[in-house]
């Protein structure tokens, strides 16, 4: 592990923007609060930056401009998942590519209801209806529509499920994640649910898409 690329960057500071539900914020506006807010903790001023990664709904360019960035580089990551921008800024800082590189992502949730056609032999959504805009917005993730599966929720479902399967995990032992994870969220000023849990009040917890229930879901 020696010439792990990791060993040779810090995560010099980190900033979060302000979270919840239909905040009605434009992308653009999260993302600043929370990069500012990083780059700030870090010590530093925008003009240090010299390198973005970013795996999110910002496109960098526009965090470029609105921070006033000259000549900084996009990292190109030649690898995938959500911690690709993070390790695109160890390869850069350590080759020498780049000195401060600013890594963000930013999620703006949907909202609102999502219109199924009713029934299974319904016609399909036209291209100017609302269900047809969600799977634009979905990408590849209409098949798991057609199947009534709305959110992550369902997906991990049956992750957790194969776990469970495979290794013979119990709820009980998923459920000290949640009691454990609310605990950790105490401690965090901006958390949303800073209340304790306890592992009687996740096996209590309303069913949500089998196995999970309402505490494994975040918010």
């Amino acid at each position: 592990m020696s010439d792990a690329p990791e060993r040779g960057a810090v995560i010099s500071g980190i900033g979060i923007s302000s979270i919840g539900r239909k905040t009605n914020r434009p992308h653009l506006d999260m993302t600043l609060e929370s990069v500012r807010a990083a780059i700030a903790d870090a010590g530093l001023m925008p003009s240090d930056i010299d390198a973005v990664a970013t795996l999110g709904d910002t496109p960098a360019a526009l965090v470029e401009q609105a921070l006033g960035l000259r000549n900084v580089g996009v990292e190109a990551v030649p690898f995938g998942g959500l911690l690709a921008p993070v390790m695109g800024a160890f390869l850069a800082v350590t080759t020498g590519r780049a000195r401060h590189v600013l890594v963000y992502r930013t999620v703006q949730m949907m909202g609102g209801d999502i219109p199924i056609p009713a029934g299974d032999d319904a016609e399909p959504p036209s291209g100017d209806s609302p269900a047809a805009t969600v799977g634009d917005v979905m990408g590849d993730m209409m098949p798991l529509l057609a199947y009534h599966a709305y959110s992550a929720a369902h997906w991990l479902a049956m992750h957790m499920r194969r776990h469970m399967h495979l290794y013979g995990t119990t709820k009980e032992q998923f459920g000290w994640l949640a009691v454990n994870s609310r605990r950790f969220a105490g401690l965090n000023e901006r958390a949303v649910y800073r209340e304790p849990i306890t592992i009687d009040d996740y096996l209590n917890a309303r069913p949500v898409t089998d196995p999970f229930c309402l505490l494994d879901c975040d918010v």
